[in-house]
């Protein structure tokens, strides 16, 4: 049983590692500066369409400053070649009475915790499952040709099998 243990505690560690946090976003009348907010704006085009509503866009970024022209620091990520990435930072000027719906981002605590748990379970499983297949504790026995495995033998197809399993296979 001692094998065991540290399997499970690296899966659980890693489970918690790259279990993200969940955002949500919620209308805010005067966010203070530093606030990471989303703007929604009407896009302006000479086609008008009576019929549709109106088409937007929305932006992501830090809030700058807020007046007359609300001032929003973005950042986008992009590829320029095989193993570059290049950050753009930009400032958007917008004119407070263009932007139709501002919303803060901020931090979901139920759907982290959610989240973070399903990812918890679901690696401890995957970790219970591969240490019992490699360790031949389903089919253990001290006799031969009991469909144990011999010391230091692991077969993987209940592992491929598991995964077939799991993707409706």
């Amino acid at each position: 049983m001692a094998p065991k243990r540290p399997l499970l505690f690296s899966s659980l560690a890693a489970a918690l590692l790259f279990g993200s946090a969940c955002y949500s976003y919620h209308p805010v009348e005067n966010p203070a500066p530093g606030t990471l907010v989303r703007i929604q704006v009407p896009v302006s085009s000479p086609v008008v369409r009576p019929n549709q509503a109106p088409e937007t866009m929305f932006f992501e970024g830090t809030l700058v400053s807020r007046g007359d022209t609300v001032l929003l620091e973005t950042k986008n990520r992009r590829e320029a070649g095989a193993f570059r990435e290049i950050l753009e930072v930009d400032t958007l000027r917008v004119a407070g009475t263009s932007i139709s719906l501002l919303e803060e981002k901020l931090l979901s605590k139920s759907r982290t915790y959610v989240f973070t748990a399903a990812v918890t379970i679901g690696a401890a499983w995957l970790g219970i499952a591969a240490m019992n297949t490699l360790t031949g504790e389903q089919g253990d026995s001290d006799r031969p040709g009991d469909g144990g495995n011999p010391q230091g033998q692991f077969s993987l197809n209940p592992i491929f099998s598991g995964l077939l399993r799991l993707i409706g296979r």
